[in-house]
């Protein structure tokens, strides 16, 4: 019998699991456990490719010897983030769990994982691209939507719909064109205004007058682009750690104008994607954090991945947002760090001075990835200016 503690800690390692999903589908046909787990035969070895064969990441392996990632920094980056299961997984078969327990209780455990507790579902905007909606519940006349970053699982922003779920509905939804590479691209409705439309399609599929757009980093483009084309379905905004086009007004990190440069240079054409591709999973990828390494990852998975994001991700960086950003009159929260060395703090200030109505919150420490883990300051911050509005 499998008693709550295990069940809490084999869910945990489930939605993990599972936000890995994506990519190794997508990076390589035919990959196996034994080319992503280390080799050494282990009680927790046993645990960890019993859970991945049941949840059906890869294809069994036993008995078959491993082969190893090579040199291809992708594939070393996945074996990283499957190695570093071995520790949950042990503790997990030192409490008696074995592969026929697993296999029993999979069907409860993933009934309560990420995509069955937010209701993932896929929708169909009103120009035919496919988008995937994920839904906390809550009361709907006050509706938060979650934009963001581009190409980013839904469960990156998971921390944020478990803090103010219930508080508040709050939809979020991943990138068009990104998620299901087998349907159509359309390079002509990649721009900002295109993917910002998503956000209208999201609140009309969970009949929602009007919400509340929270940004966070390239989504603070989508939000406020949304804001300027349908300001009768967002009622305010917030805009948390923007990355912004903003011409000459606003410098960029070093970050963005190398990820501009490599984006510019992928959607080129296909062939142009496919080479930078090469070049990137034979550059070291030391400074990913192998926690998140599925998630910011899956767009460079393959060479179809890399040239729908560049067009994608390349309109919301390459786009100018201030004749946009001087058409929205709704309420604006703009919060950033002075440590943010991911998308440059200026810009934030600069969007704010251009906004009819912004409040402008500059705090001294927060980096740009630790806004996704839904950090206490952060959160009371949200909430206070949620609390401050007049809902419809």
């Amino acid at each position: 019998m499998v008693n709550t503690e295990t069940d809490t800690a084999a869910l945990a390692m489930c939605d993990r699991l599972l936000a890995a999903k994506p990519i190794v589908g997508a990076v390589e046909p035919g990959l196996t456990a034994a080319q992503l787990l280390p080799p050494r035969l282990s009680p927790a070895r046993d645990v960890l490719e019993a859970f991945i064969e049941g949840l059906q990441l890869l294809p069994s392996s036993r008995g078959s010897a491993p082969t190893g990632a090579g040199s291809d920094e992708l594939l070393l980056q996945l074996h990283a983030y499957f190695a570093s299961e071995l520790g949950a997984a042990s503790k997990l078969a030192d409490q008696g769990l074995d592969a026929q327990i697993i296999a029993r209780s999979l069907p409860r455990w993933t009934s309560q994982t990420f995509d069955a507790r937010f209701r993932g579902t896929d929708l169909r905007t009103p120009d035919g691209a496919t988008i995937r909606a994920f839904a906390a519940p809550g009361p709907r006349d006050r509706t938060i939507v979650i934009a963001s970053a581009c190409g980013m699982l839904g469960q990156l922003t998971r921390p944020w719909l478990d803090e103010i779920g219930g508080e508040y509905q709050v939809l979020t939804w991943t990138s068009r064109g990104l998620f299901g590479t087998a349907s159509p691209f359309d390079e002509a409705a990649a721009r900002i205004e295109d993917q910002a439309t998503d956000i209208v399609a999201l609140l009309d599929h969970y009949d929602v007058p009007s919400a509340h757009i929270m940004g966070i980093c390239g989504g603070t483009s989508m939000a406020v682009a949304a804001a300027a084309a349908a300001p009768g379905r967002v009622h305010s905004l917030s805009l948390w750690h923007g990355d912004y086009d903003l011409g000459d007004e606003a410098p960029r990190t070093e970050h963005q104008t190398n990820l501009i440069e490599l984006l510019s240079i992928a959607r080129r054409s296909r062939d142009s994607a496919t080479q930078l591709l090469e070049m990137i999973r034979s550059t070291p990828l030391d400074s990913i954090d192998t926690a998140l390494s599925p998630v910011l990852l899956y767009p460079y998975a393959n060479a179809e991945l890399l040239y729908r994001y560049a067009w994608l991700n390349g309109s919301i960086m390459s786009t100018d947002l201030r004749p946009t950003l001087a058409r929205v009159r709704q309420r604006s929260l703009v919060v950033t760090s002075q440590d943010d060395h991911t998308a440059h703090p200026e810009g934030s200030r600069v969007a704010a001075s251009k906004l009819a109505d912004s409040t402008m919150h500059e705090s001294g420490r927060g980096d740009h990835l630790s806004m996704f883990s839904a950090p206490p300051d952060r959160v009371a911050l949200a909430r206070s200016f949620l609390d401050s509005l007049t809902w419809p």
